[in-house]
């Protein structure tokens, strides 16, 4: 079955709205930068460090779906997105910094 030119145009759209939500993110995120106590700063940094390595390594899984490698990798991309989002609430709900908000693994 053969998708629709309307199709693309929504996808498009949907696009196009998720990089204008991502741009307005940043904007307000700088002009705010430095209002929020320092532990709660940490936490801004790995929700978006996170967010940009999931979509680094999402499309690293992606290209190499044609071998094996791709769906283990894929794995490993959802269990390191479900470790950070966990512990990053955790240690947001006792109001601690996060340890290590640079790190590329958990």
């Amino acid at each position: 079955m053969a998708r629709s030119a309307g199709h693309r145009t929504q996808s498009t759209r949907r696009l196009a709205r998720a990089a204008w939500l991502r741009a307005d993110h940043y904007r307000r995120r700088d002009m705010n930068r430095g209002c929020a106590p320092e532990w709660v700063q940490t936490h801004y940094g790995m929700q978006i460090r996170t967010f940009w390595i999931e979509v680094l390594y999402g499309r690293i899984s992606m290209v190499t779906m044609m071998i094996v490698v791709g769906f283990l990798f894929g794995l490993f991309t959802l269990i390191r997105w479900i470790v950070r989002c966990a512990k990053g609430l955790k240690l947001l709900s006792q109001g601690e910094a996060y340890e290590n908000p640079a790190t590329w693994l958990w």
